[in-house]
C-alpha cells in the first residue's frame, strides 16, 4: 500500500472507530449469560491443562462479549432470549483488532496476527515447562523462528502496528511458569485453582484491559474484557470445566 493510500486508510479507520464504536471515551462490549447463574470468565487454565494450544482463538481468559450487542446484529439473536440477561463491560484501554486491509497484494488481519502470536506464546510456556528448561533469549528466538515467527531487531508483531520485545516474551514465560508451578503444587485438585492464559500476562504488562475485536463480532471469537484481580470467578477451557458453575478455587496471578 503506497503512503497516500495508507494515510487515507488510517484517517478513515480512526474516524470510523470514533463514530461507530467509541462510547464516551471508553469502549463497551455486551455479554449475554443465563439468568440466575454467576457471570464468570471463560478459558481459564486449570490443574494439568497446560498444552501447546489453549483454545482455537488464543484471545485469552476473560469475559467475552459483542461490540454490537443489539438486535441489529443477527449474530446475537441466539443469545437474546428470555432466559438470558445482558451485562455491559467497559474496556478503558483495549487492544483494537482492526479490519483486514490489502498491502503489497496480500490480505492481512490483526486477528490472525494476534491469534498466531498468542498460540506461539502458549507453545513456548508449555515447551519450557514440559522440558524443564530455563528460558533464554536465543532459545526463544530459535523456537519462534522454527514456527515461522520472525523477529525484526528483537521485535515481534502482536498486531500489524503493536510490537512485542523479546524481553517482554521472556518476562511472560517466567511469570506464567512461576504461577503454574504454584498451581500444580496444590495437592487438593478439587480446589480448582486457576490461571489466566499466557497472553493475559503480556496484555497486563503492556497495559491492555481487553481486546476490542472489530475483525470478528460474530461470536466465533468476539471481544474480551480481562479481569486481573479475581473479582470474577472462572470456567476452564476443557469440556469438563465448561459447566455453569464456576471453578471452586481462586485465581493465582503474579505469584499469589
Amino acid at each position: 500500500m503506497n503512503k497516500s493510500l495508507q494515510n487515507k486508510y488510517l484517517k478513515y479507520k480512526k474516524k470510523y472507530l470514533l463514530l461507530k464504536y467509541q462510547k464516551g471515551g471508553n469502549y463497551q462490549i455486551g455479554n449475554y449469560h443465563l439468568i440466575g447463574t454467576e457471570l464468570a470468565m471463560a478459558e481459564a487454565i486449570t490443574y494439568g491443562t497446560l498444552q501447546d494450544q489453549i483454545t482455537q482463538h488464543g484471545l485469552g481468559t476473560g469475559i467475552y462479549g459483542f461490540i454490537n450487542y443489539t438486535d441489529s446484529n443477527k449474530h446475537t439473536e441466539v443469545y437474546r432470549t428470555p432466559n438470558n440477561e445482558l451485562t455491559m463491560f467497559e474496556l478503558v484501554n483495549p487492544l483494537i483488532l482492526n479490519n483486514s486491509f490489502h498491502e503489497d497484494g496480500e490480505l492481512y488481519s490483526d486477528l490472525s496476527t494476534f491469534t498466531w502470536f498468542s498460540m506461539n506464546l502458549n507453545f513456548l510456556c508449555n515447551y519450557f515447562y514440559k522440558n524443564k528448561l530455563e528460558p533464554s533469549e536465543n532459545l526463544v528466538k530459535n523456537l519462534l523462528q522454527k514456527n515461522g515467527v520472525y523477529d525484526e531487531n528483537n521485535m515481534y508483531k502482536l498486531t500489524l502496528t503493536v510490537l512485542v520485545t523479546i524481553n517482554e516474551i521472556l518476562q511472560v514465560i517466567f511469570l506464567f511458569l512461576n504461577d503454574y508451578n504454584i498451581l500444580i503444587s496444590h495437592t487438593n485438585k478439587d480446589e480448582e485453582y486457576y490461571l489466566l492464559s499466557p497472553i493475559n500476562y503480556l496484555m497486563f504488562i503492556k497495559g491492555y484491559d481487553g481486546v476490542y475485536n472489530v475483525n470478528d463480532d460474530t461470536g466465533r471469537t468476539g471481544s474480551v474484557k480481562y479481569i486481573f484481580d479475581g473479582s470474577y470467578g472462572a470456567r476452564g477451557y476443557r469440556p469438563e470445566f465448561k459447566r455453569r458453575e464456576t471453578l471452586k478455587g481462586s485465581l493465582i496471578f503474579m505469584h499469589y
